[in-house]
């Protein structure tokens, strides 16, 4: 698949994320009865990768995290620090 621009927008009090990449991975599941979680996985055009997770509570608006890391080693603790339920990070 060829590579496209990628423009992750942040809640977290980060810029915008600008990357040309590849989407590798998407999952989405509940954590409870009114919210939602998705976690999507690229690699950048220059062998890093990207991990957004978004997160829709019933009662308030989307919030959006995204990281940068060097191996795909480093992915399970960004979904630990991003707070991913379990059953969606396996």
């Amino acid at each position: 698949m060829k590579p496209s621009q990628i423009v992750v927008r942040r809640t977290d009090g980060g810029r915008p994320l600008r990357f040309e990449g590849t989407l590798l991975t998407r999952v989405e599941g509940p954590r409870g009865p009114s919210e939602r979680h998705e976690v999507r996985i690229y690699r950048t055009r220059g062998g890093r990768f990207v991990v957004v997770h978004s997160y829709r509570p019933a009662w308030d608006e989307d919030s959006f995290q995204a990281k940068v890391v060097p191996a795909v080693e480093w992915i399970p603790a960004v979904l630990a620090e991003f707070d991913v339920p379990p059953r969606i990070r396996s």
